[in-house]
């Protein structure tokens, strides 16, 4: 359609006073006249009409014959060619007019409508209509000109006015920062900030022990003045004209580079060393604040008070003079009141003698009487000590490092979380060229190492000769070359190197380091040194022990790559020989084992003595024979001669120990004879080159086990030479005490790619923001979604194998408290948090002794339910609420023979120790047969963790037989814990009202609890838990919770294993539960903007995860044969359903293929592989190596407004 500008030549337009533009153009000039004749007349002649887009508006024009014939009239649009191009119509029809063709009477009135359409596009749009008549008008009429007015409203006037109105209050507010700071401040002189003054102790203490916490360093005063000294030293040395003593801040790195500045080459030596002696001292800890100071304090205090008591016990048993007490001599003690003091001990020997009527003894008696009572006393202190106090004394040290920690540990929240993800890592720098010192964790697990016997124990020819052929026999030329084989055999096992002995058990590790080479070498790395530990630490060469095992696995990995082994970790003469070339560039390098050198952990094994060889199974064949014809000969000759006299017992063990020691004193002095005579032999020249060889091994063998804080520090400097860039890629070694994994003197620190995966895995699902807390002009919110309720909720349980574990998990529950708002605990670990508040979980089935665990830990948490009561709502927590328990009974597995042999069911039978409660049992059956059929009406499905059909599978786990026989008693505890939860809470009311005067609601007056039954009904359901009951399964109550929960969570932390069992099928239907509500959840929110996220964390939660899914897919296939059985039973009869049950079975196998999908639909990040690193930094436990490597600087607030301007500019 044609835009058309054109107007009547009598157009009249005005506007009123409301605003509307009104157009009325009337032709009354004709209506006053009479015509003999056709003449029709308009009452105006220009239509406007205004509507906003996508509406509808009118208008009309009223036709009237004002001649004397009839008039038939047509309505036709004008068309007109657009002269301007940019007026071009769209094509878009707008106007419309719907009459037909029809006649007008003289004297007679028509009213006709137009119309106005608007579609999304806004503007102005004309037209032009005509009025066609027949017969011929004596006066033509006007044309019809037709304006449409298209509005597109502005929906943001609001917001626009009010980013206008934010823009000047920002333009007012930096008008004034400006005025301030360019008229007022800058004018201002203001006194500087004093330095610190680090000579007070505690501001020493404070700047010391954070700047070297990468160090470990301790304070004490001591150090403090000999720093002082130290630094004063390198002032008068260096005359620089800088004052480094006021710039220092307590880094005491700073000094070591201020030594490398004094000119003098003795005196930088002689201050280097008195600087490593300071370094080393002040890395132990000071004894007062040892975490195990107090506990062996402790210990020697009581093993003091029974010296005493074991004093006085000999002295019973020995019939020895009492103990007449001790005198301390005070130090200005004369010699007659030393002697006054001797005297009176006398005299009061003497009285005892004459009271008690003994005979004196002599000195000789009472000095053997005095050796007895003190082997008597060190007896009973030994015994003591290793029954009792060693053990006791370990626990109590595992109880306070958890303590400290507890107390101590740093808090995990959104800024330390920050400077993790700011770690360098070899990701994040350019190392094409660059030399590289790459430590990786390779302590693979390797075969047990059976070293070979020695050659004097192995069997002789003619021993093996004997064993296999007759002696009598002549042997044969074949037989002959079968022991020449035999013989070389036998010394090449004694020339084989250890190594060789040994088989990599898994090969996880190093496929893992394969993965950081490879980075270097697609990089174009220059060299790589690659260092490692492998097997125990000894600090000295164990052969079985070398890197040669992982050497040639890792050139079977890399086999593009050049690979040099090195066998040993000190290069001596590096630099050197690296200018010479001897270091190949773009080659990997791989350095001997690292514990073989006793400066990596300050440690070196001590000697065992030589193991005595065991008998061969030859010999052992002949002795027991021989006693076997010894045996016979006896009883022989027994049978015909009388008994002999009854000779005294034989001890024989005694007897073999006394010929065994005689045949080794024999040995010895043989061997001794002979080197006699060999020395005798030699000349003098011969002697003493033997003599100097024997010594000059020694020597080398005390070199290379010794070692001190020099030979430490000097080992990390070497290690240092190796590379341009230190990549630290061993997390599992950073746990250990290590001197070289943190402080390898390198000018660059950067993380490697595993411990890159694990520490951004954590830090970005911890960074991640709650819709809520972004306010940013480039976020637009999302839509609120009920799983943006809770910022954070953390699931943590576990299936424990002791107590250690436990404490574990209050570590890692404590730390999370900084930053979730939703805490879960179930498994173990809510048994243990439901015994701290009062109530009786039973047993588990790891220990009859839980609660003795439970006890060490309950402490701890309540301290965090006292942090959860003082948040007064902000953080949640959540326990099991009813469970499903039992006796350990035993079950036998019977198959009836009345049912179908597919379809395998399982009966019990109980031993004669659980016969008694048959009657509770029985009881028991029925309450929770009617629990299943109200919890199965209400939710649609069978309550009590399984099925209520036979089973298609046979129960291995006792805890799976005993639900599935039904043999389990069900159990609520909603009230109580609720009860208890409330009366722990409500403790705390009087110190939360001090700290919070303006308090408005105190959130644990009441507490609500639901009403799944009717409880005055079953009243016995909820008697608490027996204490030989084992939890078997959480109810209904506690899935649901666990369920609701996860739908309200924006991020889920997943930690341990919900059910108690994470091997079992019917006791482990939580965890299923939990899989299969993650799995919808995700697939539900796959498209949202804001989906949920979720962190898996810990290798028993991967196991959990795998056989939860293996499970699913199990059930999901079971249920697809299940439809085609019943599809397939169901088309013989109904020929019709077929088409149905086609779509059935299609749906079925969409529904199964959602669940066979990869575990990468259940969770965003998953931290499986280095569940010990990982866990300890979430229980915020200082590392030494994270905080040694090097950091990207933080984005200051100048940085970030630049990047918003860029923003705007694009």
């Amino acid at each position: 359609m044609k835009q058309n500008t054109t107007f009547g030549d009598n157009q009249m337009h005005s506007i009123n006073g409301t605003g509307d533009i009104n157009y009325n153009q009337t032709n009354n000039s004709n209506q006053g006249q009479n015509y003999q004749g056709p003449q029709l007349t308009f009452d105006k002649n220009y239509l406007c009409m205004q509507v906003d887009t996508g509406g509808v508006a009118q208008d009309k024009v009223v036709v009237t014959n004002v001649g004397t014939t009839t008039v038939t009239y047509d309505w036709k649009k004008v068309l007109r060619p657009d002269h301007i191009q940019s007026k071009n119509s769209d094509g878009v029809q707008r106007f419309y007019c719907h009459y037909p063709r029809s006649i007008l009477k003289p004297g007679e009135s028509k009213t006709f409508i137009f119309s106005f359409r608007s579609d999304s596009k806004p503007g102005i749009f004309f037209e032009e209509w005509e009025l066609l008549s027949d017969p011929s008008l004596l006066q033509p009429l006007p044309l019809i000109n037709l304006s449409g007015i298209a509005i597109k409203r502005d929906e943001h006037v609001a917001k626009r006015l009010e980013l206008i109105k934010d823009r000047e209050s920002l333009v007012q507010q930096k008008l004034i920062e400006e005025v301030l700071q360019q008229d007022l401040l800058d004018k201002i002189e203001s006194p500087e900030v004093p330095p610190p003054n680090l000579r007070e102790p505690e501001i020493f203490k404070q700047y010391f022990e954070s700047s070297n916490k990468h160090l470990g360093l301790y304070y004490t005063q001591g150090i403090m003045n000999q720093l002082f000294e130290l630094l004063e030293d390198i002032q008068a040395r260096i005359n620089d004209g800088i004052d480094h003593i006021s710039h220092w801040r307590g880094k005491i790195e700073y000094l070591e580079d201020l030594i490398q500045q004094v000119p003098n080459r003795y005196s930088r030596q002689t201050l280097k060393e008195r600087y490593i002696r300071l370094l080393s001292n002040a890395r132990k800890v000071p004894i007062d604040r040892a975490q195990s100071y107090q506990v062996f304090k402790k210990a020697l205090l009581d093993l003091s008070e029974n010296v005493v008591e074991l004093e006085s016990k000999g002295r019973d048993e020995l019939q020895m003079i009492e103990n007449l007490g001790f005198v301390v001599p005070h130090e200005n003690q004369t010699e007659e009141e030393a002697k006054k003091q001797v005297d009176e001990q006398k005299l009061k020997k003497a009285d005892w003698i004459k009271k008690t009527k003994r005979k004196p003894k002599t000195e000789e008696e009472e000095s053997a009487e005095t050796e007895e009572l003190k082997q008597k006393i060190s007896t009973g202190l030994k015994s003591d000590l290793m029954q009792n106090r060693v053990e006791k004394s370990e626990q109590e040290i595992d109880y306070v490092k958890t303590k400290w920690l507890f107390d101590n540990h740093t808090k995990m929240d959104e800024i330390q979380y920050d400077e993790l993800h700011r770690l360098e890592s070899i990701l994040d720098i350019d190392i094409s060229g660059k030399d590289l010192i790459m430590r990786l964790d390779l302590d693979v697990p390797l075969s047990p190492y059976v070293p070979p016997q020695a050659l004097s124990t192995n069997p002789t020819l003619d021993e093996h000769n004997k064993s296999q052929f007759n002696t009598k026999h002549k042997k044969t030329s074949q037989q002959q070359q079968q022991d020449a084989l035999l013989q070389q055999q036998l010394l090449q096992s004694q020339q084989e190197e250890p190594w060789k002995k040994r088989d990599i058990l898994d090969h996880t590790l190093i496929k893992k380091a394969t993965n950081g080479i490879r980075y270097a070498i697609e990089h174009l790395a220059n060299r790589t040194f690659i260092v490692g530990n492998l097997g125990e630490k000894c600090g000295k060469i164990k052969q079985e022990n070398s890197m040669k095992v992982v050497f040639n696995v890792l050139q079977q990995q890399l086999i593009e790559q050049t690979m040099i082994f090195i066998p040993d970790a000190i290069i001596p003469n590096f630099e050197h020989r690296k200018e010479n070339e001897e270091f190949p560039e773009t080659t990997t390098f791989l350095l001997e084992n690292l514990n073989f050198k006793p400066d990596e952990f300050g440690y070196v094994e001590p000697e065992k003595p030589p193991e005595e060889p065991k008998p061969s199974e030859e010999e052992l064949k002949k002795e027991e024979e021989l006693k076997q014809q010894q045996l016979a000969a006896q009883q022989k000759g027994a049978a015909g001669k009388q008994p002999p006299a009854k000779a005294p017992p034989v001890d024989k063990k005694k007897a073999e120990e006394e010929a065994k020691k005689k045949q080794e004193e024999e040995a010895a002095l043989k061997k001794k004879q002979e080197q006699q005579t060999a020395e005798k032999s030699m000349t003098e020249e011969e002697r003493l080159e033997m003599q100097r060889i024997k010594e000059e091994a020694e020597r080398k063998k005390r070199e290379m086990e010794y070692f001190d804080y020099k030979t430490i520090h000097r080992y990390k400097e070497h290690l240092g030479k190796y590379g341009d860039i230190y990549v630290n890629d061993a997390p599992l070694m950073t746990l250990t005490n290590s001197n070289s994994i943190a402080e390898i003197k390198c000018r660059r620190r950067v993380m490697g790619v595993r411990m890159t995966e694990e520490i951004r895995k954590l830090s970005l699902f911890f960074l991640k923001k709650h819709p809520s807390e972004l306010k940013s002009r480039w976020y637009t919110p999302p839509t609120i979604m009920p799983y943006h309720q809770y910022k954070l909720t953390t699931m943590v349980g576990g299936v424990l194998k002791n107590g250690m574990e436990l404490l574990d998990k209050v570590l890692l529950i404590n730390s999370l408290t900084d930053t979730a708002v939703n805490i879960q605990l179930y498994g173990e670990v809510g048994l243990a948090a439901l015994y701290a508040l009062g109530i009786n979980v039973g047993r588990v089935d790891r220990t009859h002794d839980n609660e003795r665990d439970y006890e060490k830990t309950k402490d701890f948490f309540k301290s965090i339910f006292k942090r959860v009561v003082m948040s007064n709502g902000k953080i949640k927590i959540d326990f099991p609420l009813d469970f499903l328990v039992s006796q350990k009974i035993e079950i036998d597995d019977v198959i009836s023979q009345h049912e179908d042999p597919i379809n395998i069911s399982h009966h019990s039978q109980t031993n004669q120790g659980t016969r008694n409660n048959n009657e509770k049992t029985n009881q028991s059956k029925q309450l929770n047969q009617t629990v299943d059929d109200e919890m199965t009406r209400k939710s649609g499905q069978p309550y009590g963790g399984h099925q209520q059909q036979q089973l298609q599978w046979r129960p291995y786990h006792w805890a799976d037989k005993i639900i599935n026989q039904n043999k389990h008693r069900y159990v609520n505890l909603e009230r109580l814990v609720h009860a208890q939860w409330s009366e722990f809470a409500n403790q705390f009311y009087d110190e939360y009202k001090s700290q919070n005067p303006d308090m408005e609601r105190w959130n644990f007056d009441e507490f609500q609890y639901r009403e799944p039954i009717n409880r005055e009904q079953y009243e016995n359901m909820f008697e608490p838990i027996q204490q030989d009951e084992y939890v078997l399964e959480f109810g209904p109550l506690t899935r649901q919770q666990v369920q609701r929960e996860i739908e309200a969570s924006f991020k889920l932390f997943w930690d341990g294993s919900i059910s108690p069992f994470k091997d079992a099928v019917l006791a482990s239907e939580t965890n299923k539960i939990i899989v299969q509500k993650l799995l919808d959840l995700r697939l539900r929110t796959a498209n949202d903007e804001e989906p949920p996220i979720t962190l898996l964390h810990g290798s028993e939660t991967e196991t959990v995860i795998r056989h939860s899914l293996m499970r699913l897919r199990v059930e999901q296939q079971e249920a697809l044969e299940a439809a085609k059985r019943k599809a397939a039973m169901e088309g013989e009869e109904i020929d019709e359903e077929e088409d149905q049950i086609t779509m059935t079975q299609d749906e079925s196998k969409e529904e199964a293929s959602t669940i066979q999908q990869d575990m990468g639909q259940i969770a965003d990040f998953f931290c499986f592989e280095v569940p010990q690193f990982t866990l300890k930094i979430l229980q915020g436990v200082p590392n030494k190596s994270l905080y040694n490597l090097d950091q990207h600087p933080k984005r200051t607030k100048e940085q970030e407004e630049e990047d918003l301007a860029l923003l705007d500019e694009i």
